[in-house]
Parts: C-alpha cells; structure tokens; sequence
C-alpha cells in the first residue's frame, strides 16, 4: 500500500489545484493535470473528495499555499505549478502575479540556516580566505541576503 498523503502535502494539491483557477479559466489540459492526479496520489476517499471539489470550486490559493507546513513540498509545489500553468500553453498575467506572491511568501519561510546544515548545502563561496577577511557571521549568508533582498528586509 502506498504512503499515506500528509495534511502538508495534501494542501499542496489544493494549492495547486487553486492555481489553475487564477485565469478564471480550467482547460482540459489543465483538467487531465488534475484527473491524473487524483488517480496516481493514494490520497484518502474525503481527500478525494475535497479535491474533486476544488477542480470546478475556486479556492483561495495564499490560504492552501500557507497551509503546506513541509519545505519539500512547498518546493515541489513550484515544479507541478509550472507545468500545470504551461499545460495549456499559455503563462497568462494572473498565473504570473499569483506565482510570484507565492515564491515571496515561500522564501519568507525558508530556514536557509537549516536547510544548508540538513542538506550539507553550506556555500563555500560566502567566505573568503580566513586570512584576509573575517567570515560573516551565519546569519550573513548568501541565501539569507538573497532572502532579504527579495523580501525587501
């Protein structure tokens, strides 16, 4: 049996799936994305449900996206996104204003500092040789000023 589908990863489905309402338009390409989904995810019969629903029901996607508590999945939630907005060709305004809320909201959530000591991701380039220069403290990271110059912090 397959693994259990987390409240974190099924809320990146509805998120998702909220997405392809952005246009105010769902396509059959967007449709079959959808349908797809919901035959090859072992989601339980009420996640199912709801999800059947949020494919003809709008939904509110900074609500679905904030509930996504795991990063993995807030990540991979970027890599389906993008294949479902270019399902049907088209990248439209909205998709593209609501995309980039999304990675806002994202970014303001990541634990960089975390994440590079969990995923052994530690950027050699943040420092230069102890001898001519002293190391910026941990908090003065690469990513941590991308972050921040992203959040306008």
């Amino acid at each position: 049996m397959s693994a259990k589908v987390t409240d974190s990863r099924f809320y990146m489905w509805r998120a998702l799936f909220a997405i392809a309402h952005a246009d105010e338009v769902i396509t059959s390409e967007e449709r079959n994305f959808m349908n797809k989904v919901l035959d090859e995810q072992p989601f339980t019969d009420t996640q199912r449900e709801i999800l059947k629903l949020d494919i003809e029901e709008k939904q509110n996607i900074r609500t679905l996206f904030d509930k996504i508590s795991d990063q993995q999945d807030r990540s991979q939630f970027f890599h389906y996104a993008r294949t479902l907005v270019w399902a049907d060709g088209d990248f439209g305004e909205d998709e593209k204003k609501i995309m980039l809320e999304l990675k806002k909201m994202h970014v303001q959530t990541v634990d960089f500092a975390t994440f590079e000591t969990d995923k052994g991701m530690a950027l050699a380039d943040d420092y230069q040789s102890p001898a001519t220069t002293r190391a910026p403290a941990a908090k003065d990271t690469v990513m941590t000023r991308i972050l921040r110059a992203l959040s306008g912090t």
